[in-house]
């Protein structure tokens, strides 16, 4: 698990940070317009304040480069990487060698303490795709005007008329610590997309402990797939002001318990409301992980301490398929109805422009029925009593499944930690959802990741984001399939698994041994032990699971020979 290092102060920039040869401080008047520019991974690279890539350069970062932010006694100085429209980034990590921005605290063996935010700003990548606003551009959340210079050369400035605007790739890329406030409700998000086009690559990028949203998507047509966003202050995912792309295997954790949260998916459509067009994407295989369904977060604005997931609203549309939406305090998913107005999202619910079908809701503390899942709001959290909610409930429940969807290890403990968000193989959400449209990859499970026997040890996630790689998550996931055998010491898979009051473990020694048949939960604690000495052959042993609960665990027989073999076991009542 994360280790708790108590924080040290900020480090003067001149220290070396890491394994990197040299280091490199980066300030706004290193980077000119009209320039190409490298960023090798035997240098380590700090930000220090705004830093703009200016029109007609691009950015190459090589696979493996770090780039640390400085933290700042202002926030509107608050390091922040801008590329600006009509520059390019080319960010193009791997699995095995990502891309990281964090903060300078971030160093080799100084790990920061679980739930810091707000250490620095962010990444904002701005595009000449179309925007929703009057005259079609504006200047970008976070990132002020600089008074006197014109709108087209202002460096915050966004949008177009350019659907397929390339602003490079992002990929295999990690952003951690930041979302620093420039002001009071202007905070910068951990990657900022504003009038992105389609020409742009964001595949496998993480944000994490952001202290605003994670991802945020101002208009645009850009496409964004494999996202993780975990443990932020505000919101996982947001978009507004016209967004159109696609996205596809998106993951939002929430917590850890007793932070401040937000919402997984804040959505809105434009700015004034009746502008066309209004956001419109389409989603498949969403995992949203709430911070827990009696779980109490920190207060926040607007009753985020028990927010919906899910909002729909300022005319805002959109479209959820194959998705798992499990474990939040609040209600499921919010559709704004405006007492005067039919430009709103409840009217694109009725003429389907918003499409929520084919999901996986469960485990919400509001409740588990449709009325209480899916309701009318207006002014923020305001619910609408009535028809209105009813109509939403109704739609809503008719197409969607409210069941459990068995993820492997759905408990964690106190700080978050010890969750496996993959579907279990024998569980609803491992087959059957439907085939997606054009465009999207085709998978027979819901949610983001791939059921634990197609793809045992590992998920997309491995290697390169802070979830996997500081085991925030479950790192191995113990086989559940046939027989495991280890020196002399044979186990079959439990029977019935998954099991209710009680489960059978068939072993065989091909030697006396003094042997331990033990059940561990996915956090390292022992929750039964059976120990006695048995003859060689076939045995077998029944374990009482009265008074175990639901959960994903390890059945590990050990013996005094050296053997030890194990296999998974689900409890489902």
């Amino acid at each position: 698990m994360v280790q708790r290092l108590t924080l040290l102060l900020t480090l003067l920039t001149s220290v070396v940070v890491s394994a990197q040869d040299t280091t490199r401080l980066i300030r706004d008047a290193d980077l000119a317009g009209n320039t190409d520019y490298v960023w090798s991974s035997d240098t380590s690279y700090i930000l220090d304040g705004r830093v703009y890539l200016e029109g007609g350069s691009s950015l190459t970062i090589e696979p493996g480069t770090i780039i640390r932010a400085t933290e700042s006694a202002t926030a509107s100085t608050a390091a922040v990487l801008v590329i600006t429209r009509d520059a390019q980034i080319f960010a193009d990590g791997t699995a095995e060698e990502p891309i990281i921005f964090t903060s300078l605290r971030d160093t080799v063996g100084m790990e920061i303490e679980l739930g810091t935010r707000n250490l620095w700003g962010g990444l904002v990548v701005l595009g000449r795709a179309p925007v929703s606003v009057a005259g079609g551009s504006t200047s970008i959340e976070g990132i002020e005007v600089i008074p006197g210079i014109p709108d087209d050369e202002n460096r915050s400035i966004y949008g177009g008329d350019e659907a397929d605007d390339n602003s490079g790739i992002i990929r295999y890329v990690s952003i951690r610590y930041g979302g620093a406030s420039i002001a009071d409700g202007n905070e910068i998000n951990g990657l900022t997309l504003g009038g992105v086009g389609s020409g742009t690559i964001v595949d496998f990028v993480e944000v994490y402990a952001n202290l605003d949203d994670g991802v945020e998507l101002f208009g645009g047509t850009v496409d964004v797939k494999h996202a993780a966003v975990s443990f932020c202050g505000d919101d996982s995912f947001d978009y507004d002001l016209g967004w159109v792309g696609n996205g596809q295997f998106w993951f939002s954790y929430q917590g850890p318990p007793g932070s401040v949260t937000g919402r997984a998916g804040e959505h809105d459509g434009a700015s004034p409301d009746n502008l066309r067009p209004s956001s419109y994407p389409t989603i498949y295989n969403a995992t949203y992980v709430g911070i827990g369904a009696d779980a109490v977060a920190a207060d926040g604005d607007a009753n985020k301490d028990k927010p919906i997931a899910v909002i729909f609203r300022d005319n805002a549309g959109g479209i959820y398929r194959n998705s798992i939406f499990t474990d939040f305090n609040g209600g499921a998913i919010g559709i704004e109805d405006l007492e005067d107005s039919q430009d709103d999202s409840f009217a694109k619910l009725l003429n389907d422009s918003i499409v929520i079908e084919d999901n996986i809701f469960f485990n919400f503390g509001d409740g588990d029925d449709p009325t209480d899942l899916f309701v009318a709001f207006r002014d923020r959290d305001l619910l609408v009593e009535g028809s209105t909610s009813d109509s939403v409930a109704a739609r809503l429940g008719a197409v969607n499944l409210i069941v459990d969807p068995v993820l492997n290890q759905s408990e964690r403990g106190d700080d978050g930690e010890g969750i496996d968000p993959r579907p279990n193989r024998d569980g609803v959400a491992a087959s059957g959802a439907p085939a997606p449209v054009a465009g999207f990859d085709t998978v027979a499970y819901y949610g983001a990741f791939a059921p634990a026997d197609l793809d045992l040890n590992t998920t997309w996630l491995e290697g390169w984001t802070f979830l996997a790689t500081n085991d925030v998550l479950v790192n191995e996931i113990l086989n559940s399939v046939g027989e495991v055998t280890d020196n002399g010491l044979l186990i079959a898979s439990p029977f019935p698994n998954p099991a209710t009051e009680q489960t059978t473990v068939q072993f065989e020694l091909t030697q006396a041994a003094e042997t331990s048949v033990q059940l561990f939960d996915f956090l390292g604690r022992s929750i039964l032990n059976y120990r006695q000495k048995y003859a060689a052959g076939e045995q077998q042993l029944t374990l009482n699971l009265a008074n175990v609960p639901n959960g994903t665990y390890a059945v590990v027989i050990s013996t005094n020979n050296g053997g030890r073999v194990a296999q998974k076991l689900v409890i489902r009542r």
